[in-house]
This record gives structure tokens, sequence and C-alpha cells, in this order.
């Protein structure tokens, strides 16, 4: 890895802190319980993680997509090199996941929530 490189990957983690901070305080008043903040982009978008569904994100280098099953939220698809973030496992408030990010394709999920605390968890 060249100096240059470094350099690149500490801006782009700075960034990431940075709008993170800013997308909480804003999901925080705009989402109610058990929401997925997703940022990309400059762009927000909050879904509710009751209502199972597939969403098709356009980020820096190509298409993501993130699957919104039975109270989590993870990544399906990915245009990255490595796809690290197909691998970080399922979001949500009973997984006690609540980030998962594609740092390539500048698509930062965010979970707000509670679980249940009648839900099993198994491990």
């Amino acid at each position: 890895m060249k100096r240059g490189d470094f350099f690149v990957i500490i801006l782009a983690l700075i960034l990431v802190v940075w709008v993170s901070a800013g997308a909480i305080e804003k999901g925080k008043s705009a989402a109610d319980s058990n929401t997925a903040i997703i940022n990309c982009r400059g762009e927000q978008y909050i879904y509710s993680l009751n209502k199972d569904q597939t969403i098709t994100i356009e980020g820096n280098i190509g298409r993501s997509v993130l699957e919104i099953k039975d109270g989590v939220i993870y990544f399906t698809e990915s245009p990255c090199r490595d796809h690290i973030c197909e691998n970080m496992g399922q979001a949500g408030p009973a997984t006690g996941i609540h980030f998962i990010a594609c740092l390539p394709n500048d698509v930062v999920v965010f979970v707000d929530g509670e679980a249940d605390e009648n839900a099993a968890v198994d491990y």
C-alpha cells in the first residue's frame, strides 16, 4: 500500500465518522423505533424494520442491495471488491449489531430501536 492510499483511507474513515454522527442525531428525531437509517452520497433514507423488503441503493461505484427481513437488515449484493459488507452480518435490535456499511460504495446503515425482551436469541 502506498502512502497516498493510506491518506485516502484515513480521510474516508474521518468522513464516515463525521457523516455518521450527524446521521445518528437526525435519525433519532426522524425515526420511530426499529428503523434502518441508510446514508449514501449525502442522501438519507429511513426504512421500517417491521416490513420485509428489498432495497437497492446506487452508491459511488455501483448498486448495493440490502434486504430487510424478520426485523433485521443486511447486504445481499454490493459492487465492492472484497464484499466485506456482505459478510458483516445482520443488523437489528435483536442482533445487537447497529451499524453495517459498504465504505467503497459509500453506503452506511444505522439501526435504531430496542430488542423485544421476549425475543429468543440463538448463539
